[in-house]
């Protein structure tokens, strides 16, 4: 059987994550929703992803072992890669008995087709980043029965100064490392803490949370609920209703709510985003500096996409869009929408710099900076 996972024709409206990402590759909760989807596929099954000419290169260098964009077509399950897939049941009715071939890609004209075919009203379907915090406490719910088959009964940490509450919606990894003084509280929600996790002193996780595998959680942090952080993370401060989506550092006091993180972010120490107006009214969110929507919203952080950087004691106003790449900082609330690659408010961000910056952040966590992506790099920035 193949599936194919493909993206719909809305992928703009998940700014600035889609700008290098393809919409399967979101996180909520423990897994992306590719993940999901690999995790429900028969053995000898086909993966197949379809995505944007403008990405395609960098998804075939972060999967290199599957298929991308193929020529023909053929019968199997169509997966809106925006679908939160949490059983086979989620999949079954998306089967397409006959699709044409040689389809163009570029024109929209496939996932307009398959709009119409393969979608299905009982799954969640990710429209904008903010969707995210709604659908993520019942996700990690299911999560934990993923996590429980692998026997973890926390008894190791029984007789450290730790407190456990809830312990039947908690799983430790044993690799993960807990330190004294940390409370773990799964009374409203469960806390997943993967492999290899390192929980400093005096941490506060109230569930539903999820914690990636090698993320660090500094001293005297308080994760509210509704969190999830994926690997090779570093968290401090106080977070809530968030996703980093992986390798990202927010380490030092500040807030972080409502917001999604995306990849090789640096937060400095102090900021803060708001994500509650002074009024209480509905928050708007701004694309491409020229289209302003409505949220519908109360409460809404900042979106910030990878690679970006923002100053020690930056002030992020509710809603606020920070596009791929960018460096902010100075007094005052920012803009709520900065460019890719901004530099302060004026000014660009120099593009050897950049890349240095980007191959010196990877070596730290022991990555490295394909050319492929140094490729895609080079495009969006000439192009910005």
């Amino acid at each position: 059987m193949k599936y194919y996972i493909y993206e719909n024709t809305n992928t703009k409206l998940l700014e600035p994550f889609s700008i290098n990402h393809a919409s399967f590759e979101l996180r909520c909760g423990a897994f992306s929703n590719i993940q999901r989807v690999m995790m429900q596929m028969e053995p000898d099954s086909e993966l197949v992803l379809i995505v944007r000419n403008g990405i395609e290169a960098l998804i075939k260098d972060r999967f290199p072992g599957l298929t991308v964009n193929p020529n023909t077509l053929s019968a199997g399950y169509y997966i809106d890669g925006s679908a939160l897939i949490s059983s086979k049941d989620d999949i079954k009715e998306l089967y397409i008995e006959k699709i044409k071939e040689n389809i163009s890609y570029s024109d929209g004209k496939f996932s307009s087709e398959l709009n119409n075919k393969g979608a299905s009203s009982n799954l969640k379907y990710i429209s904008y980043l903010w969707d995210i915090f709604d659908f993520q406490p019942s996700i990690i719910d299911y999560d934990l029965i993923y996590f429980r088959d692998k026997k973890n009964d926390n008894t190791i940490y029984s007789n450290k100064n730790i407190s456990l509450i809830n312990k039947s919606s908690i799983y430790i990894a044993d690799s993960a490392q807990v330190c004294s003084g940390a409370i773990i509280d799964a009374s409203t929600g469960p806390v997943i803490i993967d492999s290899c996790v390192f929980v400093d002193i005096g941490v506060l996780i109230k569930g539903p949370a999820y914690i990636g595998k090698g993320t660090i959680l500094n001293p005297g942090l308080k994760i509210r609920g509704n969190f999830s952080a994926g690997m090779k993370s570093k968290v401090g401060g106080e977070v809530e209703d968030s996703v980093i989506q992986g390798y990202s550092n927010k380490q030092h006091d500040g807030y972080l709510g409502h917001s999604y993180i995306g990849e090789w972010v640096n937060i400095g120490a102090g900021t803060s985003t708001s994500d509650l107006k002074n009024n209480y009214s509905s928050i708007r969110y701004l694309y491409n500096n020229d289209n302003m929507i409505d949220t519908n919203r109360t409460f809404l952080g900042s979106m910030i996409g990878d690679y970006s950087s923002l100053g020690i004691m930056s002030m992020l106003n509710s809603g606020t869009n920070i596009g791929f790449g960018s460096n902010i900082f100075g007094s005052g609330f920012q803009d709520k929408y900065v460019k890719p690659f901004s530099w302060g408010h004026e000014d660009k961000v120099g593009y050897n710099r950049f890349i240095n910056s980007i191959k010196k952040i990877k070596l730290r966590r022991d990555e490295t900076l394909s050319d492929v992506e140094k490729n895609f790099i080079l495009d969006i920035y000439s192009k910005s």
